[in-house]
């Protein structure tokens, strides 16, 4: 039997590939479950199905609400200042590979952790994955924390509460916290 942490390499491997794929072209049930794909209906470019899976994906490794997506698309609703435009970009451009790093990383774990199960794999070496999984997780968490706390210093105090009542507007037209790209928010009315 393949250690935990082999299964989360190989999957790792695999996952990657199925991120595009259409939910029916997928390899395995097993793919599909551990990989959500955001529907490309939507989506009408490459890098805005690029986007939207991203965020798909982001809501499902972790439930806080991604308030960077309101605060770049509604810049200008928010009336950040050239500063404030540099700070929120700066924490951007170096944050987001990380989360996006981290979140394939607990697809590609949520994978490993199907499949060994589906391989025979006993309880003590799937609690084993789901801890390090559970670990992925907190460390992005952490990091969207860190990310809201940030933002929070930032902004005015006035730019954080319509941020944060944009974002409620989003939650209250779509309970998965499905934030798209160019929502339309009373802000920008």
């Amino acid at each position: 039997m393949l250690k935990p942490i082999t299964y989360l390499l190989l999957s790792a491997a695999l996952v990657g590939t199925a991120f595009a794929e259409d939910a029916s072209k997928a390899a395995t049930p097993a793919a599909v479950h551990a990989a959500p794909v955001a529907s490309t209906d939507a989506a009408t470019t490459p890098d805005a199905a690029a986007k939207q899976e991203f965020r798909k994906n982001m809501k499902h490794a972790n439930p806080l609400p991604n308030y960077m997506v309101i605060i770049t698309e509604q810049a200008d609703a928010l009336k950040l200042t050239t500063e404030q435009k540099t700070k929120v970009d700066a924490w951007v451009n170096e944050n987001t590979p990380k989360a996006a790093a981290a979140v394939k990383n607990i697809i590609a774990a949520e994978q490993a952790l199907l499949e060994a199960s589906l391989g025979g794999a006993g309880k003590d070496d799937l609690m084993k994955q789901f801890d390090e999984m559970a670990k992925m997780r907190r460390a992005l968490a952490e990091q969207k924390a860190a990310c809201s706390d940030y933002m929070r210093q930032v902004l005015t105090p006035e730019q954080w509460e319509q941020t944060v009542k944009m974002q409620r507007e989003v939650l209250a037209g779509n309970s998965v916290h499905d934030n798209f790209p160019n929502q339309r928010f009373s802000a920008a009315r």
